[in-house]
């Protein structure tokens, strides 16, 4: 059995109007006020949001055999669900049960009683747990407005493939219909929760300044657990996010010892040292051999220029390689004679 998601209201006690001072009578009747315009805007808001969701449900129902394995269809079940969420919460009924309770018992039976002035006031558990109510509805709302954003890039991309383009222009419309009317009901939601903050704050000011406390703990540490997982996540190693997605046992990974590469030098010898001093038993063997003049003779080949060298080099090669030119032979020119004399040739 799935479990319940709306929790049911405590039993309303209701306090007389004479209980309460001048002071807090003239509070409760800006608070009625603020109540009245919530009501109202809810109802409105509300209602355009049902009506968008029983077309997504014709939508959804009409081409969920064809298109359940689209990507975009991820997108429409996912609108779907968080519409259902929206509607189960029951915040017009919420707040207009916490309106109707300055009336006494005799307000829920009769709404002609309504138009007359308020007789009674609900006590402090019930307006608790109306603010309650309404703090954990804004969560989701946030969230559903998200995924709605989300959902509304995801069809202007498919749109632009031109596949199932009327289907297509329908989902983006819907979506975008319904992020608006989700704004409008998350700011009605916001007043009423001010207006039964103030409420409790004139029934009993030390218990609503309590459970404001918590509820604005509640939310920041939603906040600050929503940026822990995030650091989290993004801190994980490719391989561990690559085992935890994958269903296949591969088995565990193991951490690799990090090594580090030693750069080798090579080793140079260092330089033999030339000794600079003779032993003057090898010196005096020196001077016994007899030094001998050495003459140089300038060849013919130094004489030349570098141009004269470089041919004498050139045709030695070609002598010694056989592939010298020959001269060519001049022609001999043949005898004329009268009969070339006649033709002119």
């Amino acid at each position: 059995m799935a479990a319940r998601r709306v929790a049911l209201p405590p039993p309303v006690t209701y306090l007389p109007k004479t209980s309460l001072d001048s002071a807090a009578q003239s509070s409760v009747h800006s608070i009625l006020k603020q109540l009245k315009s919530c009501t109202r805007r809810l109802q409105t808001a509300l209602a355009s949001h049902a009506l968008e969701l029983r077309v997504l449900e014709r939508l959804y129902y009409k081409g969920k055999n064809q298109h359940r394995t689209a990507l975009f269809w991820r997108n429409v079940a996912e609108m779907r669900r968080y519409g259902e969420r929206v509607e189960t919460t029951d915040l017009y009924g919420l707040v207009e049960r916490m309106r109707v309770a300055f009336w006494g018992e005799a307000g829920l039976q009769n709404a002609k009683l309504l138009k007359g002035s308020w007789t009674h006031c609900p006590d402090i558990a019930s307006v608790l747990f109306v603010m309650r109510r309404c703090s954990e509805a804004r969560l989701l709302l946030e969230k559903a407005r998200d995924r709605l954003s989300a959902a509304y890039r995801s069809f202007t991309l498919v749109m632009q493939t031109a596949a199932f383009l009327q289907l297509i222009l329908t989902l983006t419309a819907i979506t975008s219909r319904l992020s608006s009317l989700v704004a409008e009901v998350q700011s009605c939601t916001e007043l009423a929760q001010t207006a039964c903050l103030q409420l409790a704050h004139t029934l009993d000011p030390k218990l609503a300044q309590s459970s404001r406390r918590i509820a604005d703990e509640r939310r920041h540490a939603k906040d600050i657990g929503d940026v822990t997982v995030f650091s989290e996540s993004s801190k994980d190693t490719p391989n561990q996010a690559a085992t935890e997605n994958t269903d296949e046992d591969v088995g565990a990974v193991l951490a690799r010892h990090m090594t580090t590469e030693i750069e080798t030098k090579p080793v140079i010898p260092p330089p033999i040292e030339t000794p600079t001093e003779v032993v003057p038993s090898l010196r005096d063997d020196l001077n016994l051999i007899p030094s001998t003049g050495v003459t140089t003779v300038q060849s013919s080949a130094d004489c030349l220029g570098p141009t004269d060298s470089i041919i004498r080099t050139s045709v030695k090669r070609k002598v010694e390689s056989g592939t010298l030119p020959k001269k060519a032979k001049k022609k001999v020119k043949k005898k004329r004679d009268e009969i070339d004399d006649i033709f002119g040739m």
